[in-house]
């Protein structure tokens, strides 16, 4: 007999730790991301504010993802993070 798994679901994705950005144009952000079956792609984080990949400024720390994103500037913004897991199927969270 041949024994497989099958997964076809996607990862879970969470930003944990959002900032309050009052008085500095910084903010430091972690993203927790996990998959039971197959496993996480760290490699495949994409991560965005407004549209713009900054993904780079993303570091793998223990089983969190933690970034530093500085020029932010005034106003409302939104972060969008996905990543995949090792069957390729993508988690997102906006």
């Amino acid at each position: 007999p041949v024994e497989f798994l099958l997964d076809a679901t996607p990862p879970t994705l969470q930003v944990v730790d959002v900032p309050s950005l009052l008085g500095t144009s910084y903010a430091d952000f972690t993203i927790n991301a996990s998959d039971a079956l197959s496993g996480v792609n760290t490699a495949s984080l994409n991560v965005k504010i407004d549209g713009t990949d900054i993904s780079n400024r993303f570091q793998m720390v223990g089983v969190q993802f933690k970034g530093i994103v500085t020029g932010i500037s005034d106003g409302a913004h939104t972060l969008t993070a996905e990543i995949s897991d090792l069957a390729g199927n993508r988690g997102t969270v906006v």
